[in-house]
């Protein structure tokens, strides 16, 4: 008992902490911190979601995936999105990913808590491989233990699960990193079969932004490592790992090649039909990227804010983040403390450097010139001539800096006072330019605006004499952090307090309050995190019950906070965003002191990361409980409310097709039918609950199905360049799609009489050899669908032009059809999915060609009489290399099995 009540200074707290890193059961504190961002799944039975990429994208072609192989069949050809789509080549087909097979052995409804269990799994394996991958570095085994729960914690760590192949990929580059820096501890056979798996499963994931991403940081790692043997690629271990990465591309070429193949030949969809808003890539949410914030209290509130700006291609800014944070992250993190040799650090500047362009860093900085000067110079010019000159200076300085081992810490402080003298100008430029779109027209903006001007100059000029006149005093500049700190929480409460009160008096209900209740709780955490460091050396103690009390309090508070979305409003995001700038103030006054504390040696590195990790492991554990990981949906959701009714959809859906005829026609606008609360999006949702449709979105669209909608101009279907959302009102367009169901204005349930059914007997039709002659032809007001259809095969002429046939079908799998057919007259059969060469046709055994026809679609002629016509999908190039897959697995396992009875006859 005497024990529970002894003192217990922050040293002695220290050094219990280093005790148990000693320990074998260091890799429980990984599982631990997993466990405590998971547990709304463990608590609440709530599954990640994230985004809506998960949402609209990946959950549905997880589903559609499950129930093909269950079929036994692997759904190649899916026919709900995009009017028919070879999804060999989508992004996202992932059961493709033998990674992603776990998923096959649960019943549906289990499919995401699984995947949530295998993502709450990889996050812990990604501690536990940092931390062995530290382990190998002359570093402090406390500070490995630290820096591994850093880097499990971090930011990025948690960005990727917008999608769960981020997580997947992230543990796959952990997993290599650690081969590669341990060849020395196993076989060169088994050294060949574990790279080999590690970077088969990778590729397999088929996204090559992923890939790519994470790829930079191996191929980086790999370089250093083994810079002086890369001349001699044929010695081990080089041999080795290259023979292992060609051995795995061939592997996995099943995978990307068709992918690689769509995107160079088939084309994705240019620009003439894309959204004016979608200006190209802006680096603000880089700005958020180490310190989420500085724009918003998160990402996506940072996205909405800058939208406000017209700063468009939000949805690419997320994924750039991604790509690119990647490779500076780990990199930068081994070289930082001293893991490697000035090899590391020389590659990590070249990372940031490269990474970092000044469309994702230099461009908000030449912003604030561009602002302060304007309308004295032509913005557009006078950006990109600052951004190159900023892009040069900083390489020009990054480049010096490697050219000695040995870098003063006062060179990091006084630019870590410039990189957020900067960042703070930034924020005020951004935010100068949205309070000028609110008060657009009053007599206050003028005056405000030339306000704002005069503040911004001062600020960027008070900056740079800072950097260069600041006296970094210890202990002057602790009183000064201290009174910062201060005041900021001071000011944040009042006007939290003001804040309150507006809302009371001007809003009738009162808004979700999580934003600011995450920043303060934040501001106060570093606030403890600075008293701790402040009073590390002093005679006052701690008493062990009531930091026990404290610990299980904190402890409680991230297990039982379920997250919500806060769901502001743009007229109150200035208000959050203001709230974010304050609380960035505070975090970097604690940061700074941080680094002071160690450059003049008051704290030891292992104190120094302890603090850092207390530090970061609050505030992210915050942000990732309490708050949106990506702005976009709540990070965990209720079983039951992702998709409505599922229960009974997974019941009846094949009652519902039957009952609408949707195997022969598709639907227009299938929100309306399903009663999704998303409403119109580019999504595949609607294929969940059996519906056909020619919307839909995966990273690649293809550029026919662009030129059929401008033929046709039904340019409101379109949305973006990753989907399109499935609610054109074009006639013509809606009867070639085959769109039988629509709504009317009072979202009722409509039948479309003249829609084409997915497969037509045709008596007439018209040959033409090109794609734009179809088009042109087809998209004629005086051209009956209904009666003639065009294609690139024979003419054929009837004596009386009738309406097409809608003929009846039996699939036992999407890429398997037959039809029973008897004609008195040679007839055209209209395919009314999208064209494809991989499609082949047959009649009574015999194979006969198709065509394109009505310029997107398939045909085929068939003679008069009895017959079987089959329709079977069998993209070749594919299929050969899956059985390359199949016998390189095998000569794998074979090797494994040789290098067994090896061993055990050694």
């Amino acid at each position: 008992m005497t024990m529970f009540y002894k003192p217990l200074t922050a040293r002695y707290f220290l050094k219990q902490l280093e005790n148990f890193s000693e320990s074998k059961y260091t890799w429980i504190l990984f599982w631990l911190f997993s466990f405590f961002i998971f547990t709304p799944f463990f608590i609440y039975a709530s599954y990640i979601v994230s985004t809506t990429d998960s949402l609209f994208n990946h959950y549905p072609n997880i589903i559609y995936g499950y129930r093909e192989w269950h079929q036994h069949s692997l759904g190649l050809w899916n026919p709900y999105i995009f009017a028919g789509m070879d999804f060999t080549t989508s992004f996202h087909d992932h059961l493709l990913n033998p990674a992603n097979w776990p998923l096959l052995l649960v019943p549906e409804k289990y499919i995401f808590s699984l995947l949530t269990v295998i993502e709450f799994i990889e996050i812990a394996l990604i501690g536990v491989l940092a931390f062995k991958i530290f382990n190998l570095f002359a570093i402090p085994r406390i500070g490995i233990l630290f820096l591994a729960l850093v880097t499990q914690l971090s930011g990025f760590t948690w960005f990727c699960t917008m999608t769960f192949i981020g997580v997947e990929g992230f543990f796959l580059t952990m997993l290599i990193l650690y081969l590669f820096l341990t060849l020395d501890n196993r076989s060169v056979l088994f050294n060949f079969v574990y790279l080999v798996l590690g970077f088969f499963f990778l590729f397999g994931i088929g996204h090559f932004g992923f890939i790519a991403a994470f790829g930079t940081i191996i191929a980086a790692v790999f370089f250093v490592k083994n810079y002086p043997f890369l001349l001699k690629p044929w010695r081990y271990p080089v041999s080795v790992v290259i023979s292992a990465f060609l051995f795995s591309m061939a592997m996995s070429a099943y995978r990307w090649y068709p992918i690689l193949s769509a995107l160079l030949h088939s084309g994705t969809a240019q620009g003439s039909l894309w959204p004016q808003s979608v200006d190209g890539t802006h680096g603000y949410l880089l700005l958020t990227g180490m310190i989420p914030g500085i724009f918003g209290t998160y990402l996506g509130e940072s996205a909405t804010f800058f939208s406000m700006l017209g700063s468009g291609a939000v949805h690419i800014q997320m994924h750039n983040l991604l790509y690119f944070g990647m490779p500076a992250v780990f990199v930068i993190l081994l070289a930082g403390f001293g893991g490697i040799d000035y090899k590391v650090r020389t590659v990590g500047l070249l990372a940031i450097l490269g990474c970092v362009t000044f469309v994702y860093l230099i461009q908000p900085l030449s912003d604030i010139v561009g602002f302060i000067t304007a309308p004295l110079v032509t913005t557009e010019y006078f950006r990109i001539v600052t951004s190159f000159v900023m892009f040069a200076s900083i390489g020009y300085v990054l480049y010096g800096m490697t050219q000695t081992n040995n870098i003063r810490l006062d060179l990091f402080l006084k630019g870590a006072i410039l990189i957020a003298g900067l960042f703070l100008c930034a924020a005020i430029a951004y935010y100068s330019r949205v309070f000028g779109l609110i008060l657009s027209g009053s007599h206050y903006a003028l005056p405000l605006f030339i306000f704002l001007k005069l503040v911004l100059t001062a600020l960027f000029v008070c900056t740079i004499i800072a950097v260069n006149k600041i006296n970094l005093d210890t202990q002057n500049l602790v009183h000064m952090a201290q009174r910062i700190i201060m005041g900021v929480l001071l000011v944040a409460f009042l006007y939290l307090f003001g804040f309150v009160i507006y809302l009371l008096m001007h809003h009738p209900v009162v808004i979700n309050f999580t934003p600011l209740f995450y920043t303060l709780c934040s501001m106060i955490w570093a606030y403890a995190t600075f008293y701790l460091l402040t009073h590390i050396d002093t005679d006052k103690q701690l008493h062990k019950n009531v930091l026990l009390v404290l610990g299980i309090l904190f402890c409680i508070v991230m297990i039982f906070i379920n997250p919500k979305s806060s769901d502001q409003q743009n007229p109150y995001l200035i208000a959050y965003s203001i709230f974010a700038v304050l609380r960035f103030i505070a975090v970097f006054a604690v940061t700074w002191v941080l680094f002071l504390f160690l450059r003049d040696k008051k704290i030891s590195m292992m104190l120094f990361l302890s603090l850092i990790f207390f530090f970061a492991a609050g505030d992210l554990l915050f942000y990732t409980k309490v708050y949106e990981y990506a702005g976009m949906n709540p990070p965990f959701v209720s079983v039951n409310s992702i998709y409505p009714g599922d229960e009974n959809m997974y019941q009846s859906i094949m009652s519902r097709q039957n009952k609408l005829d949707l195997w022969d026609y598709r639907m227009n606008r299938p929100h309306l039918y399903t009663h999704n609360p998303s409403g119109a999006a580019q999504s595949n949702i609607f294929m969940i609950y059996g519906l056909r449709s020619y919307g839909g979105v995966d990273s690649i669209v293809s550029d026919k199905l662009e030129r059929f909608i401008l033929a046709m101009k039904s340019h409101e279907t379109w949305f973006t360049r990753a989907g399109i959302v499935p609610r054109s009102k074009n006639q013509r367009f809606l009867d070639l799609m085959g769109v039988k169901y629509d709504f009317d204005t009072q979202k009722k349930l409509i039948i479309r009489p003249n829609a084409l059914s997915r497969f037509s007997a045709f008596s007439d039709s018209i040959s033409l050899p090109t794609t734009q002659q179809q088009l042109t032809l087809v998209a004629s007001p005086k051209f009956n669908v209904d009666k003639i259809i065009v294609t690139s095969g024979i003419a054929l002429a009837s004596d009386n032009q009738r309406r097409f046939i809608p003929l009846q079908f039996k699939s036992s799998d999407t890429d398997h059809i037959q039809l029973h057919l008897h004609f008195a007259h040679p007839s055209i059969i209209l395919f009314d999915d999208s064209f494809s060469p991989d499609w082949k046709a047959s009649w009574n055994h015999r194979p006969i060609p198709i065509y394109l026809a009505d310029g997107y679609f398939m045909a085929v002629d068939v003679p008069a009489g009895s017959g079987v016509l089959r329709f079977t999908f069998y993209p070749s190039v594919f299929i050969q290399l899956c059985k390359l897959s199949v016998g390189l697995a095998i000569v794998l396992l074979l090797l494994v099995l040789f290098e067994i009875i090896r061993w055990k006859r050694v």
